[in-house]
């Protein structure tokens, strides 16, 4: 439960669990549970470009919708980023994403959920042709 002024608890932030060796807050975790598509691990080369230069982010995890990624500067929520997703086969997507979810671990890294915006035509579809095989796969390895 959330303390009155919408931070959380000293119980929230000590709950943690581990996330492919990463602890994250347990209550962002819970959180998750309510999204529309399943995620499959996934770490594709990735980088936000913004005016300053390119930051190099670690993919956590990706759906047909978005993705959580890893990042040393994480921009505010809401704001629009362009990413550049570098495929397998030496081919480079390039998206655009809104920040939905800031989450800071235990040591202070941030992760960031971001959603596709305006995702369409060729992008698109190698994109969900990526994450069908990817789920896929993990199905089978099940």
């Amino acid at each position: 439960m959330r303390a009155a002024s919408g931070s959380p608890t000293t119980a929230e932030r000590q709950a943690l669990k581990v996330r492919d060796g990463v602890p994250f807050d347990l209550l962002a975790m819970q959180e998750s549970e309510r999204r529309r598509d399943a995620r499959a691990r996934i770490s594709l080369p990735a980088r936000v470009v913004r005016r300053g230069g390119d930051e190099s982010v670690e993919m956590l995890d990706a759906s047909y919708r978005g993705l959580f990624v890893r990042m040393d500067s994480p921009p505010p929520e809401r704001q629009l980023l362009k990413l550049v997703v570098e495929m397998e086969g030496d081919r480079a997507l390039q998206m655009h994403a809104v920040v939905v979810r800031l989450v800071m671990d235990p040591v202070g890294r941030w992760g960031v959920g971001l959603r596709f915006f305006a995702l369409n035509g060729p992008e698109r579809a190698e994109w969900e042709r990526y994450i069908s095989a990817a789920l896929l796969k993990r199905a089978r390895a099940a």
